[in-house]
């Protein structure tokens, strides 16, 4: 998964002062790669921990996220570990520290933006309806058009929250971010759920999906393909 959607659709701004805040989650998440008939067909599973940390630091919010988990695949589970990091600058935008992130596992490279401000997160609670929202495709530079709408409120660890959710649909025409030589023609459709805390708006759990339906082309074949990539992530203690 690609970190593109609320963070592009809504602004957002942490203010934690001098002090540290932290907060741990548990990651799950399954790739699936059907090419052709369904004959050929690869799922690579994920679960984890992470721990986010935010700090202060020369007045700029500072985010990291260090993360270990399992990755298992056709060839067995092997053990892994990946840190995402990200300053958040004045100007409201992000600037990605480090990047060690391959299988898009970190909290802070998904979909979902990790805080709100005070104001939006008002206009969240009060969203009736649709809200129509059109970005930049996380794959093929092209547009991604949906809407925003709000989901039933829960409770997330214990803590009182507040649920949107979001669909989009686009074209896709591209390499995929983790398989650079396969360029994909079709479509693509996210669509995911989210829960902030009612009290300090950070995230505390989504659910996401990105589904891709095209076909590769090598040399004179062309080939169906079907991707699905899934990612889960609930704070814990």
């Amino acid at each position: 998964m690609v970190r593109t959607f609320l963070a592009a659709a809504m602004l957002f701004v942490f203010a934690c002062g001098a002090g540290r805040a932290d907060q741990n989650y548990h990651v799950a998440g399954k790739d699936t790669f059907v090419i052709g008939d369904g004959s050929l067909q690869t799922t690579i599973a994920y679960d984890g921990t992470e721990r986010l940390r935010v700090e202060r630091r020369r007045g700029l919010t500072h985010f990291r996220v260090d993360m270990v988990y399992s990755r298992t695949d056709a060839g067995g589970t092997t053990r892994s570990s990946g840190a995402f990091a990200q300053d958040l600058l004045p100007s409201g935008s992000f600037q990605d520290r480090v990047n060690d992130d391959p299988d898009y596992l970190a909290i802070l490279n998904q979909p979902f933006a990790i805080v709100l401000d005070a104001e939006t997160l008002r206009d969240l609670r009060a969203l009736h309806g649709h809200a129509p929202v059109d970005i930049a495709s996380p794959l093929s530079g092209g547009r991604l058009s949906g809407y925003l709408q709000r989901a039933p409120d829960g409770s997330v660890n214990g803590r009182p929250a507040v649920g949107v959710s979001f669909i989009a649909d686009g074209a896709m025409a591209g390499a995929m971010p983790d398989r650079p030589n396969v360029v994909v023609r079709g479509t693509i459709h996210m669509d995911g759920n989210a829960y902030y805390d009612l009290t300090s708006a950070m995230l505390l759990a989504l659910d996401a999906t990105l589904t891709i339906d095209g076909t590769v082309r090598d040399r004179a074949n062309i080939t169906p393909v079907h991707i699905v990539y899934r990612r889960t992530i609930r704070a814990s203690d």
